[in-house]
């Protein structure tokens, strides 16, 4: 993938990251935190009732966006829907069985950025100070790509509780969208902070932000 289409896909992952975070972060503060709790990989519905309710909001945003734009084609309302869904994952210990979820671990953190030290990324991650250690969660994705229904890269994808509500994402693109493996290298590095999402263009800014999240 070159770095045009990287960079597209960087911004509209980052579009509908945000668009997401607003519109559960809206149904938070209408019908709180119980209903939508602040997780790892930010707002979503809890349980039964919450689903409920965002199936109920899905509808009616959905309704008035399909009065808008009437004139629209039924495929393009689908596919703007699909878009507006979460982009599929496989998190938890599923994961971390997966030969992609490994390799990650394992890449020298220096063959990211030269100013850090060869080793594995786990363990750097592991020690970055203001962060309990067994706050890395692991998930593969389709690097926010696929969602119009076109293939995709493989990215695996490392989440640090910094704070209560507070994330930090550092994405790695392990395939390309033949399935063809590659050097591991950084795909979007980025931080969630209550409803603000924060874009890092090097790893020792995000390096800083996850210390600083985490005092």
């Amino acid at each position: 993938m070159d770095a045009d289409s990287h960079g597209y896909g960087q911004l509209g992952f980052l579009a509908y990251l945000s668009l997401s975070h607003a519109y559960y972060g809206g149904a938070r503060r209408l019908f709180g935190a119980t209903l939508f709790p602040a997780q790892e990989f930010g707002i979503i519905p809890n349980g039964v009732p919450g689903i409920l309710v965002a199936t109920v909001l899905y509808a009616a945003v959905g309704g008035l966006i399909g009065w808008a734009i009437g004139s629209a084609s039924t495929k393009r309302r689908s596919a703007a829907v699909l878009v507006f869904f979460a982009v599929p994952t496989v998190t938890g210990s599923a994961a971390g069985q997966q030969p992609e979820v490994q390799l990650a671990r394992q890449v020298l953190v220096s063959s990211l950025d030269s100013t850090f030290p060869g080793v594995p990324l786990a363990r750097w991650l592991a020690e970055l100070p203001g962060r309990p250690a067994n706050t890395v969660q692991w998930e593969t994705n389709d690097c926010g790509e696929g969602g119009d229904g076109l293939e995709a890269p493989t990215c695996v994808e490392a989440v640090l509780q910094v704070a209560p509500d507070a994330t930090a994402h550092l994405s790695l693109v392990i395939t390309g969208t033949d399935g063809t493996p590659g050097p591991p290298a950084i795909w979007m590095l980025y931080g969630i902070a209550g409803d603000s999402i924060i874009n890092f263009k090097a790893l020792r800014e995000w390096a800083a932000y996850v210390c600083r999240a985490g005092t």
